[in-house]
């Protein structure tokens, strides 16, 4: 929608930067990393940060409602929120009720309550620095928990596991 470009490379270093920074500041294996935003060029980068970490992605439209975020905060419980600001603006009285919520990060600038992603990778120099990702049991931890459409009731969580992942990547005839 932008008409932003970013190279293999740039998505590379931002994924493997971003997940450096991302276990600087303690996310882990087990911990629910959840992001809510518009659409955005950092999207896929930051997913791949999360799930370098170990850690489980979820993700959060800045269109469902305050009702439905409520519903899945209280669901996954997330430990680090990464957000725009106008997903922060939009919702910070309810992300700020739940105090499962350690951190609050902005893919944009920073303000009084967001640290922003590029002081986290600007705040030490990871370019040099490579972290192999974290080791995981493909078939029980969970990379990611998406929900369901809602249609008999509010959205389930849906945990799926690194395996999961991989398997639903391949085609069909393999």
């Amino acid at each position: 929608d932008t008409h932003e470009k970013l190279t293999y490379k740039e998505l590379t270093d931002y994924a493997v930067n971003l997940s450096i920074s991302l276990a600087t500041i303690g996310v882990k294996k087990g911990d629910v990393v959840a992001v809510g935003a518009e659409k955005r060029l950092e999207f896929v980068p930051t997913v791949l940060a999360i799930v370098f970490t170990g850690a489980t992605y979820t993700p959060y439209d800045l269109k469902s409602g305050r009702a439905i975020l409520k519903h899945k905060l209280s669901i996954t419980k997330p430990k680090y929120f990464i957000c725009s600001n106008l997903f922060w603006s939009s919702y910070k009285d309810i992300l700020t009720e739940f105090d499962c919520i350690k951190y609050f990060i902005t893919l944009d600038e920073a303000t009084d309550q967001l640290i922003s992603v590029k002081s986290l990778i600007s705040c030490k120099n990871n370019t040099n620095h490579f972290e192999p990702p974290a080791i995981v049991q493909g078939q029980t931890d969970v990379a990611f928990i998406l929900y369901s459409s809602g249609t008999t009731g509010m959205p389930k969580g849906v945990q799926l596991t690194h395996l999961n992942c991989i398997l639903n990547s391949l085609p069909n005839d393999f």
